[in-house]
Formats: C-alpha cells, structure tokens, sequence
C-alpha cells in the first residue's frame, strides 16, 4: 500500500485591522480567517511560514513549542485585554 501524501503546512499570522488582536493559525495556504474577537471578515496572514514535512501538532504551537519558527514575526501584544 502506497504511502499517503503529505501537505504541506503553514503556519500563518494574523492582525486584524479593526480590532488590533492578534493570533497564529495553521493550514495547508495562507487561508483568510475571519478576526476570532470581533468578527471582521477576509483577514488575510501578515506572514506564513512553511513547516516541515511531516506536520505538527498545533497544540504545541501554543504552548511555545515551535517559538524557533516564529522568532521573525513581528507580534505586538495580543492579549484580550481592551485598551
């Protein structure tokens, strides 16, 4: 049985314009998103950075586990807190 193909995978960064927050999500391409906090729509990435071969566990994205991989992104703060 012949081995299944891998995708390939992006780890994309997103800002959104109207509310300023921030997040990071992982996809096959730089996908739009839709802003996690207040709605707006067609949020395209800032930035996209291919992952290696093989996949990743998103749940370790969050708990810092691929911070190698996002040492160039520009962040600010993306806390939840209201300014």
């Amino acid at each position: 049985m012949p081995k299944p193909q891998l995708l390939d995978q992006f780890l994309n960064h997103y800002a959104c314009p109207t509310c300023e927050f921030q997040w990071y999500d992982v996809w096959d391409c730089g996908v739009n998103m839709t802003c996690p906090r207040c709605g707006l729509r067609a949020i395209e990435p800032t930035q996209s950075i291919q992952l290696p071969k093989g996949g990743v566990d998103e749940l370790a994205i969050w708990q810092g586990e691929f911070e190698h991989l996002t040492e160039n992104f520009s962040l600010g703060d993306s806390s939840d807190e209201e300014s």
